[in-house]
This record gives C-alpha cells, sequence and structure tokens, in this order.
C-alpha cells in the first residue's frame, strides 16, 4: 500500500509539472552545444529536422545506437509509474506525449553532433597524429580508452565513434535509466518521489562545469 501510495503521487507530480516543461526541454540542445561544440551541434539539429522531414526518418547513428527504442520507453515508463494505478499510468503516458517528443529530438541531436565532434577530431588525428590536451580530455570523457589510441596511432575505430556518441548523448541528456540513477533515488518509493526531478538541475550543472569552468 505504502508504494502504491507513493508511485501515484510521484506520478501525479509529473503529470502536473510536466505537461508543459517540453518547451524549457527544448533548450536542453544547449548543454549538447557546449559539450559537442556549437557548430556540430547546429549541423545536426538541422540534419534531424530534414531527414525527418523529408525521409521521415532519423540520422543512422540513432539507430545505431538504439536510441529511439519503444520496447525500452515502456520500461522506462513502467520504472516511473512503479505501483501506481495502471489507468494513472496510462494518463500519464498521454500527458506527457509532448515532452516525449522532444526528449527523444534532443537526444538525436545529442548522438549526431557527439558523432560529428568524435569524426572531426579523428580526422584530425588522420592527419596530424596529433590532439591538443583539451581534445584528448574530450575523448577520455567521452568513455574512450585514449592510450590505445595513441599506442595505435592513426583515426578512431568505428566502434570508438560509436562509442564516443553515447558518451556525448550520455553526458548531455542525463538518460533516465534505472542504470543512470544513483542508488538512494531508486532504492525504494519514498526516495524515487523525493528526488524526482531534481537530479536535472545539478546534473546539467556538472556538465557545464566540466565543459567550460574547469576548462578555463
Amino acid at each position: 500500500a505504502k508504494s502504491i501510495g507513493l508511485d501515484s503521487l510521484r506520478v501525479a507530480e509529473a503529470m502536473t509539472k510536466m505537461p508543459f516543461s517540453f518547451v524549457s526541454n527544448a533548450t536542453q540542445s544547449f548543454i549538447t552545444a557546449v559539450v559537442a561544440g556549437a557548430i556540430n551541434t547546429t549541423q545536426a539539429v538541422a540534419e534531424v529536422l530534414f531527414d525527418a522531414a523529408t525521409r521521415r526518418e532519423l540520422p543512422a547513428i540513432v539507430k545505431e545506437l538504439g536510441i529511439i527504442n519503444r520496447t525500452v520507453a515502456k520500461s522506462l515508463q513502467h520504472e516511473i509509474g512503479g505501483a501506481a494505478p495502471r489507468f494513472l499510468q496510462k494518463t500519464a503516458g498521454v500527458v506527457l506525449k509532448p515532452f516525449e517528443w522532444v526528449e527523444r529530438f534532443n537526444q538525436a541531436v545529442a548522438a549526431r553532433a557527439g558523432q560529428l565532434a568524435t569524426l572531426r577530431l579523428s580526422r584530425k588525428l588522420e592527419r596530424t597524429g596529433r590532439l591538443a590536451p583539451r581534445e584528448w580530455r574530450w575523448l577520455k570523457n567521452s568513455d574512450l580508452d585514449i592510450e590505445a589510441i595513441k599506442a595505435r596511432g592513426g583515426g578512431l575505430l568505428p566502434q570508438e565513434v560509436r562509442r564516443a556518441s553515447w558518451g556525448v548523448l550520455d553526458r548531455t541528456q542525463f538518460l533516465a535509466r534505472p542504470t543512470a540513477m544513483p542508488y538512494i533515488m531508486r532504492r525504494d518509493p519514498l526516495m524515487r518521489l523525493v528526488f524526482q526531478m531534481k537530479t536535472f538541475a545539478a546534473l546539467a550543472t556538472i556538465a557545464i562545469t566540466d565543459e567550460v569552468v574547469r576548462e578555463v
């Protein structure tokens, strides 16, 4: 009964606070621009919009990373809803559709921008064999083994480009999957209620601090 009550409160809070948050969420690509670069992000936005409008599909990297996956999305909705009544979860799914659409757009942009940024560094490595210290740190923060890359020489491997693209996505979109949540936030219904919608500001601050403040 405790889980049902607390999870119902979580869903109700999401339904009352998030229906119009898609407007502010549309600015999340600003964080992508901070991490992946303004030029890469602008190009990614244009490509995502153009591909969706003309070919009704998304950039290949989005499919390769499995970002737009309805099964995963349903699993996450179930995780958020917890033990809340089924009708409440279904209502929340309808109310929060605009937010979900914008979130998917943001993720597609982040994946493509990350790919563009990584490919440009790969081409630089192929031409010169060197990167600036900040660029090596960027690759490391994108979850790549920079020592192995230095030892091997040449550009990045396709799997490394995909991994770095995912790294940028993870660093900018703060994906709402259970493994990305601190244990205290998901260990019981009360903690999920207390910490709901309080992680974005903290994670955004960390991302901007890592990319801007610490690089100055």
